[in-house]
């Protein structure tokens, strides 16, 4: 079997963590049940007198819009491209908790706090993990564990998935030791090392400070004391001036965030086939996918449900003139597509294989 060409780059947005990760209309709702928890556990340490009025009356200004993007691009504008205010910072807080929250499966909390698997019960989506993302590495990763040279992953979700994928292979590492050490993602400070995983948005974590260094050994896929203590920092009415959410919208001034696009720009354009995956190509990103698709000669292959799919693939040309026309679109949603050229090693033409 050829594993040297063709060179093969998924581009990853919300729905490509569908199974794993609250939908738009579902984010209000699920902010709620988050807070609700947090305070409840905050009101059993003696220690802690926090409020979370502010954040409270946040989440519910998030109802009124058609996306938490929309409402911090309006704040952003508002203040004139000021991303430290409290209340830009406070929304990002809440995306980056919510998100965090959603994905944990471990829950060291006191006995007489009911564990959020209990607030949720009744409702049908499973957290945590899609499965898609273990099935696809089962089936590519190399015996070493490691992603075979020609795949590379853009992202712009700032979630975990990509990490949690790797936990089975690496169970006494945490999430951010995957991310860091395995996966070799920039959490908060750029390195000059060789990844394969570009997360373009920024990842739902927190650093100390503007430049920080974040808290490597706070395993965020167990809500513990410790996590607990980053959540209410987080979310309470004073929040930590010290802290900051590790989540770089599109918009905002970022040299780590600078660095990813540029590199992933590299990668798509010397890609022969792009994958997307959940993503719809947003008016806020529009001119980062201009720049990205600028020089890009390969295939795109759209996998998505027949009425988004056929949407986002009009909406190609728009991002470079006649690429609708080097694309197809794939409907089958179970598994993530990978193109048959990477198992026969020929690029043309084109074919399906999912896992």
């Amino acid at each position: 079997m050829t594993q040297k060409e063709p060179r093969i780059t998924y581009l990853l947005g919300a729905g490509a963590s569908y199974h794993a990760l609250p939908i738009v209309q579902e984010i209000q709702n699920e902010a709620f049940v988050m807070l609700h928890y947090v305070e409840r556990y905050a009101k059993h340490r003696m220690q802690s007198r926090a409020t979370f009025e502010k954040t409270q009356e946040l989440i519910l200004r998030v109802g009124n819009h058609y996306s938490v993007d929309t409402l911090a691009r309006k704040y952003f504008l508002k203040n004139n491209g000021d991303f430290t205010t409290e209340e830009y910072r406070r929304l990002k807080n809440i995306i980056t908790c919510l998100i965090v929250f959603c994905q944990i499966e471990e829950w060291t909390t006191p006995s007489n706090i009911d564990k959020p698997e209990i607030l949720r019960e009744k409702r049908k989506k499973v957290f945590k993990l899609d499965p898609r993302y273990d099935a696809f590495f089962a089936a590519i990763l190399n015996t070493d564990f490691s992603i075979p040279e020609q795949f590379n992953f853009v992202s712009w979700n700032y979630d975990f998935q990509l990490e949690k994928a790797f936990r089975f292979y690496y169970p006494d590492h945490s999430i951010w030791e995957i991310g860091s050490n395995v996966l070799k993602v920039d959490y908060s400070v750029a390195k000059s090392v060789i990844s394969q995983v570009f997360k373009v948005n920024g990842t739902s974590v927190f650093v100390d400070g503007l430049n920080g260094k974040s808290g490597n050994n706070v395993d965020y896929n167990i809500y513990d004391e410790e996590l607990h203590s980053i959540f209410e920092r987080a979310l309470c009415d004073d929040i930590d001036n010290n802290l900051w959410s590790g989540i770089k919208f599109a918009w905002e001034p970022s040299d780590l965030a600078s660095q990813k696009r540029q590199q992933a720009t590299q990668v798509i354009q010397e890609s022969d086939f792009v994958v997307v995956i959940g993503y719809s190509f947003p008016l806020f990103n529009r001119e980062v996918d201009i720049d990205m698709f600028k020089n890009f000669n390969g295939k795109v292959i759209i996998q998505d449900i027949p009425e988004r799919a056929s949407e986002i693939q009009n909406q190609l040309d728009a991002i470079k003139p006649g690429l609708s026309k080097k694309s197809s679109i794939i409907t089958n949603v179970e598994n993530f597509y990978i193109p048959s050229e990477y198992w026969t090693g020929i690029i043309p033409p084109m074919s399906s294989k999912a896992f």
